[in-house]
């Protein structure tokens, strides 16, 4: 394991120092993920456990894409507004925030029935430039790992960069894409996450989160997004 994964939890005086801008509650981060972790887990026991029901004649069902391709392919939309690439009938859009931390660090939405997106966003996770996930990061991805074991369904790793990070399209496009890597590989190689369940993709900072207006559009851009698929 190197450096850069290994796990620490922050202590009070971090969250009061050095880390207080972009450092979430512990408390709050814990409870956050314990509940996404139940609803996803509760969604997920009683679709398996229901009595199949057969469908109406003359009626195709479509389900939400489990082959990583298929979701990618549909998630070609807005990344921030729930996308309808991995929705069917069944599946209603519900936008419902779990979590939002004061600094904006990390969101946590539930999109519909059967997708919750995760936001990891600015200092918390990636320094101004660079791909390398920040050692501040781990306890964070490691609840959001948790949340993964739940549901065997596909996860799309969406990576994003600010206008301002890099001097051409295609290094911002590079860059974007290495950082949805570093997270992905964060879940594969630390908590033995299957790795055919991922699909990574780079948006570069073609698709900003916020206008370069809004003061704080360079950490709200800079940014992974973590899209979490049950499995039905």
């Amino acid at each position: 394991m190197t450096d850069r994964y290994k796990s620490h939890r922050p202590t009070a005086a971090q969250a009061a120092g050095n880390f207080a801008e972009w450092s979430v509650p512990w408390s709050d981060l814990m409870m956050v993920m314990f509940i996404v972790f139940a609803v996803l887990f509760v969604v997920t026991s009683m679709r398996k456990d229901a009595a199949p029901v057969p469908p109406p004649v003359h009626t195709v069902e479509t389900k939400a894409p489990t082959d990583p391709m298929q979701a990618f392919l549909g998630q070609l939309n807005d990344p921030v507004s729930g996308g309808k690439g991995f929705t069917d009938a069944k599946a209603a859009s519900v936008r419902e925030t779990y979590y939002q931390s004061d600094n904006l660090g990390i969101s946590v939405v539930r999109e519909t029935d059967r997708q919750v997106r995760v936001f990891l966003r600015g200092d918390l996770f990636f320094a101004p430039g660079g791909d390398t996930l920040a050692g501040k990061s781990s306890p964070y991805l490691g609840q959001i790992a948790e949340i993964l074991r739940v549901s065997n369904g596909a996860v799309l790793v969406i990576g994003h960069s600010d206008a301002a990070e890099t001097k051409s399209p295609a290094e911002s496009l590079g860059l974007s894409a290495r950082r949805a890597a570093s997270v992905a590989e964060y879940f594969i190689r630390t908590a033995g996450l299957d790795p055919k369940r991922f699909m990574i993709t780079g948006r570069g900072a073609f698709q900003p989160e916020t206008p370069d207006t809004d003061p704080n559009s360079a950490l709200r851009n800079r940014r992974v997004e973590v899209l979490i698929l049950t499995d039905v």
